[in-house]
């Protein structure tokens, strides 16, 4: 939440609405099929951030992008 709050000023953290490993991690690192790209369909308060800690969606994993090259 601090990271967040430094970052964006609220300490909210956004709630994915996909397996966070699926969005996260790179398809070569696991196995429960293919990537998803992190968008605002998938996580509508991550649009416009290029960094950001995330939650998934049953709030049990926690985690923080750095997207440091687009796509």
């Amino acid at each position: 939440m601090r990271i967040n709050e430094l970052l964006t000023g609220s300490s909210a953290v956004p709630g994915l609405t996909v397996e966070i490993n699926r969005a996260l991690i790179d398809a070569a690192q696991h196995t429960n099929g293919p990537n998803v790209d992190l968008n605002a369909a998938n996580c509508p308060a991550c649009e416009g951030h290029a960094a950001l800690c995330v939650v998934n969606a049953l709030g049990t994993i926690w985690s923080y992008y750095n997207i440091i090259e687009q796509q």
